[in-house]
């Protein structure tokens, strides 16, 4: 593989830049083959290697969006647990996201589409929308349950 290469100073140690130009969509598959075939150079003893450009921004990415999911899922569980007024109720919701992604990755998996930033980007709205969905559901049961105790103590018939 042929690539231009720039000599230049980082921090007073001398540095070389490689780049390279990835074939498709895919930066991930070709970050990891770039990754592998620099792990299977044998550097001399002081030299270093270190990855750039597409790679550490969506590395970067990665783990801005796997940060928002996890905080996402905690502030919406404190949410529930101040409406519901039981962590019982409210750890429902929460325990309902590993069906979500598990459907997710496995689309993702049949289609061959690869995890991306858009896909997190996805799953974030996936979790969002199952929390308000299956927020809305369980508080409309709950208003029908409280609706139906109270006809059935009055000894009127539920309609």
């Amino acid at each position: 593989m042929e690539a231009p290469v720039k000599r230049t100073r980082v921090e007073g140690s001398q540095a070389v830049t490689v780049s390279a130009t990835p074939v498709g969509d895919n930066t991930g598959a070709a970050s990891t083959a770039v990754e592998d075939a620099g792990k299977r150079v044998d550097l001399p003893s002081g030299v270093t290697y270190s990855m750039g450009g597409v790679t550490s921004s969506q590395d970067g990415a990665f783990s801005a969006l796997i940060l928002a999911m996890v905080a996402t899922i905690a502030l919406v569980f404190m949410v529930l647990v101040a409406v519901f007024r039981s962590m019982r109720q409210a750890l429902v919701l929460p325990l309902s996201v590993p069906f979500a992604f598990t459907g997710a990755f496995l689309l993702s998996a049949v289609t061959g589409t690869p995890l991306g930033v858009a896909a997190l980007i996805g799953l974030l709205l996936l979790i969002v929308a199952l929390f308000t969905k299956t927020g809305c559901w369980h508080r409309s049961w709950e208003v029908v349950a409280e609706r139906h105790l109270s006809v059935r103590l009055r000894g009127d018939r539920f309609a």
